[in-house]
């Protein structure tokens, strides 16, 4: 299993690597294991000879057509347990050159597929090697399966092969694995908003990767605990930990860890408003990752140039970025960003004010992200259904969506995204003439954006404002006190405190 790093194809045709491939399979024409087998067997090694020097994919095929000779090739090698050749085949290091795929980096055969976004494959590929392994590439294995279903939002399966790759780790003593897989089950604690579980993984992890002078580990470490501290909204810590992370790549010349750092450094400068900052940023990413071929980084990047470039007021731009975002992420069955750039554009859709379209591309969003078992981005989906129907005077409809949504990020424990849901479920019911359940919704939005704090608290009080235009100020401040001794009794007199300074004081 150790010459993985000396077959390297460099080449722009497969097909004319064929017989290379062979010889390194120890299955050419000039002799080999298919000379002394069954009939059958032989008909599948036969099967490979010719998938791999036959086999013509047309000039403008994808990634996975180009590479079909490899994939089907590995698929004959498992029929007659030919696992040290399908194992080997699987660890070719393939680097792509003068075509238009996102292959340019050198890296064995299975990792290009994770890279192109052929995440079912890959599964398939790991399933028909398990148990057939040293434990070294059984971890290889057990490890890939775990990054698929974690990209594929099956966290629970995620989890469960992580686990699996962690203790093999242990029981042979390799540090290396044990740090990966620590990592690994870090980012999925950390994407089911696990988060004290996630840090002591990653500390663990972090500890690992000094001990063993891993400095590009270290760097990605460093970046994890960044987006933990921006998930719960500390954005000037994440900040810290992600400048780390960049210095660290820029050091050891790792473009792939600048792209990521540049990116989510960008994202904290978002949220903290430094929009030409985080634009900046974003563009800066994109170009790295453009240049070494991820595409699924690709995806996310233009996702948050969409973002923030809509945030400085270019709507049709802002469009234009979700949808090269949704064009990628359906070429690499990228299902997160699909679903991210599907509610992007039905926002974009209904800030424009076509609102059937808008729904079309929010029924999709919804549909997959409840198809992914992602439920903060469910209930993100159902907020943004709400503010659609909002639009069509469809309020009860609206009302619903936005009660649906608030349900789900309590849950969870999302407070912004829970405040975001309690200011449109205010707005539904103040165009509903609904005055004191808008009023109750819009101090309890106001009150958790007070504690994160966000920008959106202005936004509140805007719309408390206009409450008070539309009700008369006496009616509109009866309303007001009659919440906030509600307030009071159920979560004390600071959180009163609070809100009069945004209400009354100026």
């Amino acid at each position: 299993m150790n010459r993985q790093e000396q077959m390297i194809l460099e080449t722009d045709d497969l097909v004319q690597a064929g017989q290379t491939i062979l010889f390194h399979l120890g299955l050419s024409t000039a002799g080999g294991r298919h000379t002394l087998v069954s009939h059958l067997e032989r008909a599948h090694y036969k099967a490979v000879k010719n998938w791999l020097t036959k086999y013509q994919p047309k000039a403008e095929a994808t990634n996975i057509e180009q590479t079909r000779g490899l994939l089907e090739s590995f698929h004959h090698l498992c029929e007659v347990a030919a696992w040290e050749q399908a194992i080997e085949l699987m660890l070719i290091s393939v680097n792509l050159v003068n075509k238009s795929l996102e292959g340019s980096l050198i890296e064995p055969f299975h990792h290009q597929l994770g890279r192109w976004g052929y995440y079912p494959e890959q599964v398939l590929l790991y399933k028909r090697l398990l148990g057939h392994l040293t434990p070294e590439t059984e971890m290889v294995c057990l490890n890939g399966l775990g990054l698929a279903y974690q990209t594929l939002g099956d966290y629970s399966r995620a989890i469960e092969y992580h686990s699996q790759h962690l203790n093999l780790a242990r029981q042979t003593g390799d540090l290396e694995a044990e740090k990966n897989a620590l990592v690994n089950l870090g980012n999925v604690y950390g994407a089911t908003r696990q988060y004290l579980v996630a840090v002591a993984c990653y500390e663990e992890a972090l500890n690992l990767a000094r001990q063993l002078g891993d400095r590009k580990g270290e760097g990605k470490l460093l970046g994890n605990f960044g987006v933990l501290q921006r998930l719960q909204s500390n954005f000037e810590e994440a900040i810290a930990y992600h400048q780390q992370h960049l210095q660290i790549a820029w050091e050891l010349d790792d473009q792939e860890g600048e792209a990521n750092a540049l990116e989510n450094l960008g994202v904290a400068q978002y949220y903290l408003g430094v929009h030409d900052i985080a634009r900046d940023l974003f563009q800066s990413s994109l170009r790295i990752s453009a240049q070494i071929g991820n595409k699924k980084a690709m995806a996310v990047t233009l996702g948050s140039l969409g973002n923030v470039i809509t945030e400085l007021g270019d709507i049709q731009e802002g469009l234009h970025y979700y949808q090269q975002q949704l064009e990628i992420s359906r070429e690499i069955n990228y299902l997160e960003g699909q679903e991210k750039a599907l509610g992007n554009i039905g926002t974009i859709y209904k800030d424009l004010g076509n609102y059937e379209v808008s729904l079309e591309y929010l029924r999709q969003n919804l549909s997959l992200a409840r198809q992914r078992q992602s439920r903060q981005s469910e209930a993100y989906a159902l907020s943004n259904m709400g503010n659609t129907y909002t639009c069509l005077g469809q309020y009860k409809e609206a009302i619903r969506c936005q009660q649906a949504s608030i349900e789900i990020t309590q849950g969870m424990g999302d407070r912004w995204g829970c405040a975001a849901a309690m200011y449109n479920l205010g707005d539904g019911y103040r165009l509903s003439k609904q005055f004191d359940l808008a009023v109750s919704s819009l101090l309890n939005s106001l009150l958790i954006f007070d504690s994160l704090p966000a920008s959106q608290i202005e936004t509140v009080i805007v719309l408390l404002t206009q409450i008070a235009f539309e009700v008369g100020i006496e009616e509109y401040i009866e309303l007001v006190e009659k919440h906030l001794a509600t307030i009071q009794e159920a979560q004390g007199e600071d959180a009163v405190f609070r809100l009069r300074k945004h209400l009354f004081e100026e």
